[in-house]
């Protein structure tokens, strides 16, 4: 559905983190820069861009003054066919929807329909999410901002396949909130799945007839539609993914979540909006919002320690010293687009495209519109000049991971005679000034960006600071994104540690070996078995206070730890996409370990296996339900023995197609299955004639129920 934002949020971190102190409010031009000048700029970084980033086709148009000053398009909307990308070309909208509905909303806010503050749990009666025990009630503040509490959650499923798509009653009727809303901020596309339910049922209406009415018609987005017609499918570019090659298109999906954006419009459509929300809410002639209530969506909404971007209401708002942003970029399969606004300029630029890894290009053109817009100057970068031969000596000691902000870690490496900085998958280099201060420079990144690295008396680079005086601490020092650097460690993370993450019915064991290098920073290796990782480097180890933070690479997508440690024992949360799994683990060999080891043990002898000769609790014939979330498959289990298992789902025309490590440990289970969409393991749990479990495919879970037939 999008980046779960990630990367894009991390660009506008990225600001807060370096951004170089500006005071006071921007000076505007005399007169607007010429819009010919400007758009003879932007045309030509959008060709540069599709060239180097293989995007198949981009839409944009230009606000100002209240209204669309330019828009274009280019390249293919059809690869295959050549045929040509228009102006009124229909693109899938992804996240970046989620402002217009709510939008649509904020209108019922200001008609007494629904309240920002009013929890939601007695709006609805027995399908209230389920929250932690003592938790403040959830509103619809909280779901417009992703801090309800509620997972990331939402899939996407295949346009063209036999499934009924559901109501969003019965795909909000099952949420259960792991955290008190307020206390941090996940991108939650059910959250905003549930704030689409709560406003039509308010209205008396399905959501999207009251995102028509309230915001599309007034504003004469006549363009766009929740599901195509024929002619307006003749109109739709086609989903594509970059292959090494260049692209290969993509099946079409649907979202099961659709308020959090699943929408088709043009470039202009979008644009026409954002003039709205520039212009105070009204365009067109037309006022959609009052003055108040988008001064509320345009408001930070929580957590304003955290550096100068975050959630307004479904907004992105960027608070930097003289001048404000509102943003939203979306994700789906082969589609990308970004809007970005200034609210204190009113100037803006949606961008459109039909590929998947598009967002970065669309983010670097959106500044670089933006940039335009606003009068200032903009010059390309050439990584050339931030070349040398032969690398300094002194490159070696700056390449490193820094920390200290909440954008997560800043990796710097010496690659192609250059100083490559990387922050989450967004890349610039550093250019040596002769002050031995660096600039930061490239596509992808704002202008204006400077680094000093900071040594201590042995000469050792402990630390990178910006012009504006934000200190990013070293990870080879005890720093992570929000830890308190003037605390000491509290006990000792050094040593070998053995433990499980908690997957549904399913307990994967792992170890992790950690040490201290000879300059003094923590080195991990990490092995989870049951996924075929073995020595695998932790790349980010942190630890202070009772804070422990690791990242790695994995298979299924990069895992992230946020753990406290208590004596001998870590708990806490590994994030892996869209996974978020309870973990533990325990020193090796200490007390606690070995307690843990007995309880198992114990947990084992209760659900010890069958006497010799007597039956398998597992062998026979077990028929339920895989639950997707937006539709069950029937599945028929065979086990003929408690190593050899067949499967059968009909719905996917798998007739007894054979299991592969079939297993069973007392009452635990466990076969995998070999598939085009990736191997689907199974874990489960017998009792008695019930098998209950998880099936893991893709980095995605899915609960699973099934019933031993009578013999």
């Amino acid at each position: 559905m999008r980046r779960p934002l990630a990367a894009s949020l991390l660009a506008v971190v990225l600001v807060v983190i370096l951004a170089v102190a500006r005071s006071g409010a921007p000076a505007r031009a005399a007169d607007a820069p010429d819009l010919a000048a400007v758009t003879a700029t932007l045309e030509r970084e959008i060709r540069r861009r599709m060239a180097t980033d293989h995007l198949p086709s981009v839409s944009v148009a230009l606000v100002r003054d209240g209204a669309v000053a330019w828009k274009a398009a280019y390249g293919w909307a059809n690869v295959w066919a050549k045929t040509p990308a228009t102006p009124d070309t229909l693109y899938s909208t992804g996240s970046t929807f989620k402002t217009v509905n709510a939008t649509a909303v904020m209108r019922l806010v200001e008609s007494g329909k629904l309240s920002l503050d009013e929890p939601v749990g007695p709006r609805l009666g027995a399908d209230a999410p389920r929250q932690p025990e003592g938790a403040a009630p959830i509103t619809l503040r909280h779901l417009l901002t992703h801090t309800s509490g509620l997972p990331t959650s939402g899939n996407t499923v295949p346009l063209w396949d036999r499934a009924l798509p559901a109501d969003l009653r019965t795909t909000t009727s099952r949420l259960v909130a792991d955290a008190p809303p307020g206390r941090r901020t996940v991108y939650s596309n059910v959250g905003f799945a549930l704030a689409g339910r709560l406003a039509g049922e308010a209205a008396g209406l399905a959501f999207e007839e009251v995102v028509r009415r309230e915001v599309l018609t007034p504003l004469g987005m006549a363009h766009t539609t929740f599901a195509p017609t024929g002619p307006e499918v003749e109109r739709l570019a086609l989903p594509y993914a970059r292959t090494k090659d260049g692209v290969a298109a993509l099946r079409q999906v649907r979202f099961d979540v659709w308020p959090a954006g699943d929408v088709y419009t043009t470039a202009e459509d979008l644009a026409t909006f954002l003039a709205a929300h520039l212009e105070g809410g009204a365009a067109k002639g037309t006022r959609v919002l009052t003055e108040a209530s988008c001064a509320e969506m345009h408001r930070r909404q929580f957590f304003r320690d955290q550096g100068r971007a975050g959630f307004g209401l479904a907004f992105v708002v960027d608070e930097t010293p003289g001048r404000r942003t509102i943003r939203h970029d979306g994700l789906v399969a082969g589609m990308t687009a970004e809007m970005a606004g200034d609210l204190d300029r009113r100037v803006g630029v949606v961008l459109l495209a039909n590929l998947s890894e598009g967002n970065r290009a669309l983010g670097s053109l959106a500044r670089v519109a933006l940039t335009l817009l606003r009068g200032e100057p903009w010059v390309a970068f050439d990584p050339a000049t931030a070349r040398r031969d032969p690398v300094p000596a002194a490159w070696g000691a700056i390449a490193g991971t820094y920390l200290g902000g909440p954008g997560g870690a800043v990796r710097v490496t010496v690659r192609d005679q250059a100083l490559v900085m990387d922050v989450g998958g967004l890349e610039g280099w550093l250019v040596e000034r002769a002050d031995g201060a660096f600039d930061v420079r490239g596509d992808d990144l704002p202008d204006g960006l400077t680094l000093r690295f900071v040594r201590d008396p042995k000469g050792a680079v402990t630390a990178a600071e910006t012009a504006s005086g934000a200190r990013l601490a070293r990870a080879a020092g005890p720093a992570a994104t929000d830890m308190d650097l003037t605390l000491p460690p509290e006990g000792e993370a050094v040593g070998d540690w053995e433990g499980e993450l908690t997957l549904g019915s399913m307990r994967i064991p792992f170890a992790i070996r950690v040490r201290r290098s000879a300059a003094g920073a923590l080195e991990g290796r990490i092995d989870v078995p049951a996924q075929g990782l073995k020595d695998g480097v932790i790349d980010v180890l942190l630890h202070h206070g009772r804070r422990v933070h690791l990242e790695h690479g994995a298979a299924m997508g990069r895992a992230v730890t946020d753990a406290e440690l208590d004596g001998d024992t870590i708990r806490g949360v590994v994030t892996q996409g869209p996974l978020r799994l309870p973990v533990t683990a325990f020193r090796a060999g200490s007390e606690a370990a070995k307690a843990a080891a007995a309880a198992r043990a114990a947990a084992a002898a209760a659900k010890a296996p069958a006497p010799p000769g007597a039956p398998s609790p597992f062998v026979g014939v077990w028929e339920g339900d895989l639950d997707l979330g937006t539709q069950k498959l029937l599945l028929r289990l065979d086990v003929t023995a408690d190593t050899a298992a067949t499967l059968d789902i009909p719905a996917q025309g798998l007739l007894k197609g054979p299991l592969e490590a079939v297993r069973r440990d007392g009452a635990q289970v466990h076969f995998e299955l070999p598939s085009p969409l990736g191997r689907a393991v199974f874990g489960g749990t017998i009792d008695g004639t019930s098998l209950r479990g998880t099936l893991v495919q893709a980095g995605q879970s899915f609960p699973f129920a099934l019933v031993r037939k009578a013999p």
